[in-house]
């Protein structure tokens, strides 16, 4: 595989979300946090989820705040102008009964809120107390950083249109490809993390013929590989740091086919046409990246897993949030 062409093909800007190491009390309304009380408009309630928890309870829960976002605070930093450049998002996910997000019913288990209305509406919410003890996450102001992201094998099967444009040498080695790629993965990202994301794809050009001049003049065995560390982070946009498989299509079979992507899912996967939804799955896109792994994050999902909120292209130009997806996956 040319690994300079794939990364400098498929290279998007992502904002990574750092929690600021300066403690601030009664941040301002409106101000992008994780955690705390939510600064909420009237017109945006609390959302609840009805689910079965780690003990086999059903039962109506509030989902957990985790963080709001200031658009006017990253703005300069989303250069393909993906999301609205003013106003604040809301994310909520119901962590007693952690859904994954695999089949249809997990629906409502996570939500997004947009409101674009005028701050002095905003008031900062808290429930009753029977719920804040376990719903409550420390609250952290946040502070953002623009970085050059690029897919995991997993997706880049998904996104690249053919093989040619995956530029596989040998389509009989691909396996050997995609380990060899997901390998120097985060080798790639450690490097790519300092470019300007202004220049991106001169800078990623030169620096990807860098690292695999460096990657194959070292011979590198499958265990230095492996030992390599690999690379957490919280961020909007951008491509999933994916633990399992791809969730790209796994959005479009659970949200528009109805498709139960647990035990069914390849049998499911079987009756499809695989390329037209690849095309439908390409349109999905990641909205926030949430990894407990980073020692800073207040919330472990599940065991040492990420959290991935997702949303259709079409939906997010027209700040349409009610149909966005979340996926939890682990180790």
């Amino acid at each position: 595989m040319d690994y300079r062409k794939v990364v400098s093909k498929f290279g998007k800007v992502c904002i990574e979300l750092k929690l600021s190491e300066k403690k601030e009390k009664n941040l301002p309304l409106g101000k992008s946090k994780v955690g705390g009380c939510p600064d909420l408009p009237d017109s945006i309630e609390w959302p609840y989820y009805e689910g079965i928890n780690f003990e086999g309870e059903i039962r109506k829960r509030p989902l957990a705040f985790l963080a709001q976002i200031n658009l006017q605070d990253i703005k300069k930093y989303d250069i393909d102008n993906l999301l609205p450049k003013r106003g604040i998002l809301y994310f909520f996910y119901e962590l007693e009964a952690m859904p994954w997000g695999y089949k249809l019913e997990h629906k409502g288990g996570a939500r997004v809120y947009y409101y674009d209305g005028n701050f002095t509406d905003l008031k900062s919410v808290k429930l009753d107390d029977k719920y804040w003890e376990y719903l409550e996450i420390n609250e952290s102001d946040l502070e953002f950083t623009p970085r050059i992201d690029i897919p995991k094998s997993q997706d880049l099967d998904v996104i690249a249109n053919n093989i040619d444009e995956l530029i596989y040498q040998d389509e009989n080695k691909k396996y050997e490809y995609d380990y060899m790629y997901d390998m120097i993965y985060d080798k790639f990202r450690f490097n790519l993390l300092s470019l300007d994301i202004n220049n991106k794809h001169k800078e990623i050009e030169d620096t990807i013929d860098n690292l695999i001049k460096s990657q194959y003049e070292a011979n590198y065995t499958e265990d230095e590989l492996d030992e390599q560390e690999e690379l957490h982070m919280n961020k909007i946009l951008g491509y999933a740091n994916v633990l399992q498989n791809s969730m790209l299509e796994e959005c479009e079979l659970v949200v528009n086919r109805g498709i139960d992507c647990g035990d069914d899912y390849i049998e499911a996967c079987k009756k499809l046409d695989k390329d037209e939804l690849k095309i439908e799955a390409k349109k999905w896109r990641l909205l926030l990246q949430l990894d407990c792994e980073t020692e800073e994050f207040p919330v472990e999902f599940d065991d040492c897993g990420s959290l991935y909120f997702y949303i259709k292209e079409e939906d997010l130009k027209s700040l349409n949030f009610d149909n966005i997806w979340c996926i939890l996956q682990s180790y």
